[in-house]
């Protein structure tokens, strides 16, 4: 499976300093916007140095069966077009988000990915658990987050606001 096929692209890379990704019940998959009408946001990209990235929804756009069940993936990956930076996105905004099922959805998000592109191919590696409604989490989850990166190979993040290097 090929997470960069043609077929998944639903639009076009961009290099805007300020955007942000949103997942809409009523839309078929997760997509980036300009758009203030859109707002909130639930991640905000920025973009400082305007590079060009391209957003790849995955949670129904790329569908995924392990034993004839379709596995619950993250709602997309953020990648500079030049592969020096990878990020996958799950975003929660539910009343109550849950970290602990948006944490599985990233490792069954990035172990298809691993099964199938080498991870190493980019140099900056993150995966974001993001929620308009709680932009900066007060829990520290550091003990989690060193284990996520040791297993996976990427830094995981507890924040809404995903700093493009």
């Amino acid at each position: 499976m090929d997470f960069f096929e043609a077929k998944y692209n639903r639009e076009p890379a961009r290099n805007d300093v300020h955007f942000g990704i949103i997942d809409r019940e009523a839309e078929p998959y997760a997509r980036t916007t300009t758009d203030h009408a859109d707002d909130p946001w639930d991640a905000i990209v920025k973009n400082p140095s305007a590079h060009m990235l391209h957003f790849i929804p995955i949670d129904r756009n790329i569908v995924i069966k392990k034993n004839g069940n379709q596995i619950s993936l993250s709602e997309g990956l953020l990648h500079k077009m030049d592969n020096s930076y990878l990020a996958f996105v799950e975003i929660k905004n539910r009343k109550k988000s849950d970290f602990k099922h948006a944490k599985e959805q990233l490792a069954s998000t990035i172990n298809e990915f691993v099964a199938n592109h080498d991870p190493k191919v980019f140099g900056t590696r993150k995966a974001y658990i993001a929620d308009h409604r709680h932009p900066n989490f007060q829990v520290s989850h550091k003990v989690e987050m060193n284990e996520f990166r040791s297993k996976f190979g990427f830094r995981l993040l507890y924040q809404n606001t995903i700093e493009v290097e």
